[in-house]
């Protein structure tokens, strides 16, 4: 079950809490639940359904502590080679995936202006949604839904929801005021952005 509700810093590390990525196994993959994504139709959210899976087959025959992410378009844009699905991952276990570095995906963001763009990709280590994923989701105006699934099958996901990228900073800059410039940690930051993402008209589920 999906809930969309408010989490506190216990909440970011996914059932069962692990320090090294996850052997991702057939099991794991078969029991990835089926969502009915908001914001999307049923016969869309099968099709992300089937995707979600692929992208644990796509990392788990090569660095299960690597991220993978295979990006799409609602509205059905194909590369020169006619390919709709297109993927990025990150070089290092390290690496975070840089989308723009696929230069099919950095087209599709950046040049294809009627563009739906849907995201999939893995958290090795069972964390939600991360910090990067949001400013991502806000920073780039094509894309509509990211969805993260950890090497343990959990899901989290955040989507559009008549996103105000103004209101987003605006709420983004009160929500580190109100830290009186005392350093925090990003995922104190990612909670309380999370929490007031509705605000700013980004809608964040994640499976309990």
């Amino acid at each position: 079950m999906l809930e969309n509700k408010k989490i506190t810093e216990n909440d970011i590390v996914m059932s069962p809490r692990v320090y090294k990525p996850w052997e991702i196994t057939d099991d794991i993959i078969n029991k990835i639940p089926k969502i009915n994504y908001y914001g999307l139709t049923k016969e869309q959210s099968e099709g992300l359904n089937i995707i979600v899976k692929k992208t644990l087959e796509e990392i788990r025959n090569d660095n299960i502590d690597r991220e993978v992410a295979l990006v799409y378009d609602l509205n059905g844009f194909k590369n020169q080679n006619g390919e709709w699905l297109l993927k990025a991952t990150g070089e290092t276990n390290t690496d975070k995936i840089i989308l723009n570095k696929n230069s099919d995906i950095a087209h599709l963001l950046n040049y294809e202006t009627k563009s739906v763009v849907i995201i999939s990709h893995n958290h090795p280590k069972n964390r939600i949604i991360s910090l990067l994923d949001l400013s991502t989701l806000c920073s780039e105006p094509n894309i509509y839904i990211i969805v993260a699934v950890t090497n343990a099958g959990n899901i989290s996901y955040i989507v559009k929801d008549n996103f105000d990228r103004n209101k987003y900073l605006e709420i983004s800059k009160e929500i580190i005021s109100s830290y009186n410039n005392v350093p925090v940690d990003n995922d104190v930051f990612l909670v309380d952005l999370l929490n007031n993402c509705e605000r700013f008209g980004i809608k964040f589920f994640r499976e309990v």
